[in-house]
């Protein structure tokens, strides 16, 4: 059913927990989630065996290519249907998966499937206050929406169907920031719409806040 993307940079410790928590979620059978892992040119590199489950895989990058090629990368290696992106230094909580979902696939029964992107709330750390604050974006179905930012926190909160990057093509590697940007502006122009779940499920950056 979905493939979650989890590219990474020198985060061990941090990433067993991001896919500790994919690995986790409630309300999906088993077999309904594989992880790629792209260990974007870590020193060292990730060993074969870092995450000890059948469904993980491990894909390494020579060198560090940026998280556009990480997630290229994770793509190419990705066999299901849907997919999920998640940051090695973020977790979700167990229902994230399970509602966003259910919504994508109500949605997809009167749109086109590959137009629709899912994103949903999110908890994020508030540095000077030493606490997280919960954010709920808004959707979206224009350019300008789009082109205003990534206020939907993409890298960790997207769900999508496999057949909006066909249609779409891939991140452009030749950016090291604000890829994730650029890819939502050129779905924009081809008629994609942003959905948002109105559950706060994912939680940037936890160690931030240590």
């Amino acid at each position: 059913m979905i493939s979650v993307i989890v590219p990474t940079y020198n985060r061990p410790h941090q990433l067993r927990m991001a896919v500790g928590s994919a690995l986790s979620q409630e309300g999906l059978a088993h077999g309904d989630i594989e992880v790629v892992v792209v260990d974007d040119g870590s020193s060292p590199p990730l060993s074969d065996g870092a995450i000890a489950d059948a469904r993980v895989r491990i894909v390494k990058l020579e060198t560090n290519r940026g998280p556009a090629a990480a997630r290229n990368a994770g793509l190419a290696h990705a066999t299901r249907p849907m997919i999920a992106l998640l940051d090695s230094d973020d977790v979700w909580l167990p229902g994230k998966l399970q509602a966003q979902v259910r919504l994508l696939q109500r949605l997809a029964e009167t749109s086109d499937a590959a137009t629709i992107a899912v994103a949903g709330g999110y908890y994020y750390p508030d540095r000077k206050r030493r606490r997280i604050e919960a954010r709920i974006p808004r959707g979206a179905d224009t350019l300008d929406v789009f082109a205003s930012g990534c206020w939907y926190c993409p890298g960790s909160t997207l769900l999508i169907r496999r057949s909006a990057f066909d249609q779409i093509g891939p991140f452009d590697e030749r950016l090291r920031r604000l890829e994730d940007l650029d890819w939502f502006i050129r779905f924009a122009r081809a008629g994609g719409r942003l959905e948002v779940c109105a559950t706060v499920d994912t939680l940037v950056a936890p160690s931030n806040l240590g």
